[in-house]
Order: C-alpha cells, then structure tokens, then sequence
C-alpha cells in the first residue's frame, strides 16, 4: 500500500515530531482530538517534501508514503497529482485519526444502506483544511485540477499496538460490486484473504 520513507522520531520535521510526540501517549482518543492535534501542529507543505512521489505509477492512483510508524499509529503523506484519485475506501483497524489537505482536494463520504453504496457527501476541501476520520469513514479523495500537485497528511491510529494500522482495510469497486481488501504489502488492492 505504498512505499516507505519513514523517517526516526527526531529526524522528523518539527511540525511533524510535535504530531508524533503527542500521538504517543494517546490510546484512547477521538477522531475531533486528533484534528486538533493536527491543527496545532502547524504542518506546511514544505514540511511534507521529503515523502514526495508526484511521479507515482498510474495504477497506485496516488503518492503515498509512510512518514512515521509508532506502536498504535502512522502518518502518512500523500502526493496528489493533477487527475488523481482514490478508490473508494475504508481504514481498515483505524479508530481515529484525521486529513489535512494542502490544495483543492475534493472529499466525498459514503454509506452504505440495505446493500447499496449512497454518496453521503461531496465537496471541495480547501487548503490547510483538517478532516477527522472515524473507523466508521467511508470516502473518496481526488485532485481535481489540471494543474495543482499537492499533499496531503494522513495520521490514523487505534487503542493497542498493532503493525498495520491501516490493515484490512477495505477498497470498494462500485463499477463491478466488488469489495477487495488493501495491505501494506499492495501498492494497488489485493484479493481478500480467504
């Protein structure tokens, strides 16, 4: 599910090294505090340079690049070229976590009703926006523009130690009514396991 670059707890950026410092302590936490860990963090795109993969292969859809890996959470970042776009998908053990966007990035959530997939919202993100994610955050995100790369911070977590966060994770194929399963071991979404 990408490449890593994971850099040692102070070799990262201080914007960065703030997340992961006050992340550590945190088993029990909610998507709304992350956010605000995030916020305060004072993350710019300068501080993201360093995992930037804008040349990713088509079929990854996306950049993206572990920053940071603790017991029970991960920051991520992710390199939005002009076009590109996720699957539709969750985040696998993830209880809480959060987003922040760096451009125009376009956000859209799901649920599911009686079997069927229903958009449960849609719209454009602006720059510096954080999201929170629950483990109950079904969605999309897409670069919109023709001619805006840009990054995104993703920091996802859970109450106990665990190697993959964001381990069965689940990618939704609405065109051919398929669920697949994501590892960290797919740069691309693998079969389920059976």
């Amino acid at each position: 599910m990408g490449k890593s670059s994971e850099l040692a707890l102070d070799q990262l950026p201080a914007p960065l090294h703030k997340i992961a410092l006050a992340m550590q302590p945190l088993y029990r936490a909610t998507p709304a505090a992350i956010r605000k860990i995030v916020l305060e963090a004072g993350v710019r795109p300068e501080d993201l340079q360093a995992w930037a993969d804008f040349d990713h292969p088509a079929s990854d859809s996306y950049g993206r690049k572990l920053a940071y890996k603790g017991d029970h959470f991960e920051i991520m970042v992710m390199s939005w070229s002009p076009g590109d776009a996720s699957a539709i998908h969750d985040h696998g053990f993830t209880q809480w976590g959060a987003v922040q966007v760096f451009g125009p990035g376009e956000h859209a959530t799901f649920r599911i009703e009686e079997g069927v997939m229903h958009t449960a919202s849609r719209g454009v993100l602006q720059p510096g926006q954080v999201i929170a994610v629950s483990h109950d955050l079904m969605h999309q995100m897409i670069n919109p523009t023709t001619d805006e790369p840009f990054f995104s911070l993703h920091v996802y977590g859970l109450d106990h130690e665990i190697d993959n966060v964001t381990g069965e994770a689940r990618v939704f194929d609405v065109v051919n009514g398929q669920v697949q399963g994501w590892t960290a071991a797919c740069s691309t979404p693998c079969r389920p396991k059976a």
